[in-house]
């Protein structure tokens, strides 16, 4: 099966924006600059979109290969593909956590002879389907256990549009739903709801096509059942107060994207502006100490949207995001316009530009399935870095690079041992037996597009990165696509005529299907990393150095204890702590990226004293993340090193976190 075999669509064409008139021959372009521009995309007049490459630039996309199936969704757009959503969202239920939905889409019959469009669904109970109007008898069935099951409505079987209709409620096991209590919120005023839709868990709390393919618009209305309670979803108009009667209607998204970007958050929330089009939500308790925290926001986003040549306002219109308890599990989440961070998002700046470069980098342009999850991640990490190094300087973008770089390595060591190298692949080959999500996409694909940098050039791989997001706008990418793309671009900007060859100097097909680094990785290179490694080898030499470790300031002693990970016995980290008194600093419980570095350290060493412990503890369960608490619980159960106080520990956060823990996070520490 194949979608969008001709990529115009789901794409305005160039020619239509720009009122470009074009004979046969290749050199004839005449552009009317006064036509009034589609809102989606950038001004003609950008130095780096000539109007000579504007055809050039049709004619790649009207000829790029078709997407391969989307192995992780049943959806059949091909066939009927659903085009806009109109949701209601109601009777949510704080106690029994679940809330009552109906949903209209919008849909295209394209062929005549299809009876069904088939959408995906996990653990809802439906009541009634509806299509144009009438009830209808649906079906559902699994059809595959790493895909949801598949929800097929009947409809006319001729070409054409319609509507279908579904009233559903949700269910306490939702795996995309989480219900936060109280006493892990900031304000500890109210619980706090959110959603999370990557890869495909939207479908536990909304019936739809969860293909990352399938674009559409938007329009959601909230009933809060609470005159104190905001909703902030992905929406191009979230409120900025609260309404008396609890209800939200119409928060719209006009730009069509996939239903994975579609994130809902209910809570007491409160909004701060930084402009007409950029602010930031955050609980009424701490609302003003997180908008002058993070006032750098609208730079970053200026910024980016240069580097990309394509102003953010120009696909989005506005950038509302809210910062989540530091319980949200998953760090952050680009949904669309308006970003969910986690609590320690305040005191990450790198974080910030990486979920507003995904606006261009998976949101605007998306991969085409969870399989090339790279062209998301690694571009929109690389992108991080250059903002990075233009807004916070190199030596910042130099440790992120480093850190990146360092995780990756981790995950590929830790795959290899474990005999499935499949997830070391930036191209991953399909497993259904696993997800397809991990780390390694964030640095090895990083440094995959900051290869192509050095080996192209800045300049020029600049001027293809902006061609890239003209090509790929409101489109998916996979790797025969990019492939095409760099190809016509390597040879149009005179960087070799043999793209084959030029191809196997760059170990094109190592990098994307390879387990291990290529020969040409790049090598990063900060004066703070070398000096900040060299003490971790002193201090593990056993050599006196202790005074450097004194005057090391949180951020070095941070990059410190990132470089000791997995090399320390607890003597040692005994020692450390006895030294820089880091147990105790972090026992107030203010600096949190120490606290998570400190006690994945303590936990993986066996440090485990009557002060760590407790932190060890109180840290998994106040962060609730799948990830720390897999990676801590894991170290804590190893008994050569943990001995019976790992399981003492573990079972401590079992007892103390049941009614705080997601089941996910659960299920892992179990």
């Amino acid at each position: 099966m194949t979608v969008n075999n001709d990529s115009r669509l789901s794409t305005v064409s160039l020619e239509q924006t720009y009122n470009i008139q074009s004979t046969d021959s290749d050199d004839t372009l005449v552009i009317n600059q006064a036509t009034s521009l589609s809102p989606s995309m950038p001004l003609v007049n950008h130095p780096d979109l000539m109007k000579a490459n504007l055809l050039r630039l049709e004619k790649i996309r009207k000829t790029i290969p078709p997407v391969p199936v989307d192995m992780h969704s049943n959806a059949e757009p091909h066939k009927a593909v659903t085009t806009s959503m109109n949701l209601k969202i109601q009777d949510i239920n704080w106690e029994e956590k679940s809330f009552s939905g109906e949903v209209e889409y919008q849909y295209t019959n394209q062929l005549d002879d299809n009876g069904f469009i088939v959408l995906d669904t996990t653990s809802l109970d439906i009541s009634e389907v509806t299509v144009n109007g009438m009830p209808v008898k649906h079906e559902i069935k699994q059809t595959a256990d790493y895909r949801p099951h598949a929800l097929r409505i009947p409809i006319p079987d001729k070409k054409g549009e319609g509507v279908i209709g579904i009233k559903y409620t949700t269910n306490p096991d939702a795996q995309g739903l989480f219900w936060v209590n109280k006493s892990a919120t900031d304000g500890a005023t109210h619980d706090i709801l959110f959603t999370q839709a990557e890869e495909v868990d939207g479908a536990s709390w909304l019936p739809g096509q969860h293909s990352p393919q399938v674009r559409m618009t938007w329009n959601v209305s909230i009933d809060t059942g609470n005159k104190d309670l905001l909703p902030v979803i992905s929406s191009q108009n979230n409120p900025a107060v609260t309404r008396d009667d609890g209800k939200y209607a119409n928060m719209k998204m006009d730009t069509k994207i996939p239903l994975y970007l579609l994130g809902i958050s209910v809570g007491p929330f409160a909004y701060h502006a930084y402009n007409d089009h950029c602010g930031i939500y955050a609980e009424q308790c701490h609302i003003d100490d997180v908008a002058e925290r993070m006032k750098q926001i609208p730079e970053f986003l200026k910024e980016t949207g240069n580097l990309f040549g394509r102003p953010y306002v120009n696909d989005w219109k506005t950038y509302t995001p809210v910062l989540l308890p530091l319980s949200y599990p998953y760090g952050a989440m680009e949904h669309a316009c308006a970003t969910f961070f986690g609590g320690d998002c305040i005191v990450r700046p790198n974080v910030w530009i990486h979920e507003i470069a995904h606006a261009w980098a998976g949101n605007i342009t998306t991969n085409a399935t969870w399989l090339e999850f790279f062209f998301n991640e690694g571009l929109t990490s690389y992108v991080e870095s250059r903002v990075t190094e233009l807004c916070l300087g190199k030596d910042a973008a130099a440790e992120l690079i480093y850190s990146r770089r360092k995780a990756s390595d981790e995950s590929i060591k830790k795959f290899v041992k474990s005999g499935d190298d499949s997830k070391c692949k930036l191209i991953i080959p399909f497993n259904e037996k696993q997800s397809q999500i991990c780390i390694v996409p964030y640095g090895k694909g990083l440094l995959f597009f900051k290869m192509l940098e050095e080996t192209i050039g800045r300049e020029t791989w600049d001027k293809i990165l902006k061609d890239y997001i003209q090509v790929f706008a409101q489109d998916s990418i996979c790797e025969d696509r990019f492939l095409y793309f760099l190809e016509q671009e390597v040879k149009h900007y005179g960087i070799s005529d043999d793209f084959k060859n030029w191809a196997d100097k760059i170990h094109l097909t190592q990098w994307l299907h390879g387990v291990e680094m290529p020969d040409n990785t790049p090598v990063i290179h900060s004066k703070t990393i070398e000096e900040t490694e060299a003490l971790a080898s002193q201090f593990l030499a056993s050599e006196d150095v202790s005074e450097k470790l004194k005057s090391l300031p949180m951020v070095r002693l941070i990059l410190l204890l990132s470089s000791l990970d997995g090399r320390c016995d607890a003597k040692q980290v005994a020692i450390l702590d006895s030294i820089c008194n880091i147990t105790a600093t972090c026992s107030k419980w203010q600096e949190i990226l120490l606290i998570k570095s400190w006690t994945v350290i303590c936990a993986k060493s066996g440090y485990l004293t009557d002060e760590t412990a407790p932190l060890i503890r109180d840290f998994v369960i106040r962060r609730n993340s799948r990830t720390y608490a897999e990676m801590i619980g894991d170290a804590l159960k190893n008994e050569k090193i943990c001995g019976a106080r790992g399981k003492e520990i573990v079972d401590d956060i079992l007892e103390k976190g049941k009614d705080i823990l997601f089941p996910l996070t659960l299920s892992v520490i179990k």
